[in-house]
């Protein structure tokens, strides 16, 4: 177990069953492309009911100001906003792998 600062910047963490992006030095976020073998067992083991594809990645941004609007635009997809939580974090359950993320100040309320 290590103990990470959000708050510093680093390299993205790429666990199982996430990616960890640190946000204090950038906006802008490149998937790494899934590790994970595209195989029959694989699709067979793959019990996603959500529309999510095999090689999508679970993301989280922190690092981020606290309850904070964000605008998050994933590459394919239309821009949304988002707010972070409490502990300055977005997660984003479904990311292509190979894709980007970029992130831009959302109104302030």
């Amino acid at each position: 177990m290590t103990r990470v600062d959000p708050r510093t910047a680093r390299e993205p963490l790429d666990i199982d069953a996430a990616i960890v992006f640190f946000a204090r030095e950038s906006k802008r976020f490149l998937v790494p492309k899934a590790a994970r073998e595209k195989n029959e067992k694989a699709k067979e083991d793959d019990d996603r009911t959500d529309g999510a594809r095999l090689d999508d990645a679970a993301v989280f941004i922190v690092g981020l100001d606290p309850k904070r609007s964000y605008h998050v635009e994933v590459d394919g997809e239309e821009m949304v906003e988002e707010r972070s939580d409490p502990g300055g974090i977005i997660f984003l359950p479904a990311v292509p792998g190979g894709g980007g993320v970029r992130l831009g100040p959302g109104p302030n309320t």
